[in-house]
């Protein structure tokens, strides 16, 4: 099974088969984009775990992370999101996610890595809270 493969199935049980990026033809479209980039944790050289990013000439945008329910709780969504960091720091460029106000365990999780709030926001949709890292300062 191909790694897009892994990401969309364990997507499938985290997010549901509607979902956008549980949809295997969508991913693959996503990485012909230079833009797009992804990182995953392996477990026996299966994907246990994703995050799933879109690089801005200004920022980058985390589109998506979920880790596979039988590994959760053992950190890999912190350890998905310290290279992330790494890269942010790398690049000097400010890492933003969302989440909906009402997923309490979303917020929270992407607090306990290391990102702030960076404001609260309503549209059509919803309830957001829109989450930053900023890269330190190099040689700070």
């Amino acid at each position: 099974m191909s790694q897009l493969e892994q990401i969309a199935e364990i997507n499938r049980v985290c997010f549901g088969a509607r979902d956008w990026f549980s949809k295997l033809d969508y991913l693959k479209r996503l990485k012909k984009n230079p833009r797009f980039g992804f990182f995953s944790v392996k477990d026996d050289n299966k994907i246990v775990g994703y995050l799933l990013y879109w690089k801005y000439d200004d920022c980058i945008e985390g589109l998506r992370s979920g880790v596979h329910s039988d590994y959760q709780g053992q950190g890999i969504g912190k350890k998905l999101h310290k290279r992330m960091f790494k890269l942010v720091n790398e690049i000097q460029l400010p890492y933003w996610t969302y989440s909906s106000a009402y997923n309490y365990k979303s917020v929270s999780f992407h607090i306990r890595t290391g990102m702030i709030v960076d404001k609260i926001r309503e549209d059509e949709e919803g309830l957001w809270v829109d989450l930053v890292y900023r890269p330190k300062k190099k040689g700070a």
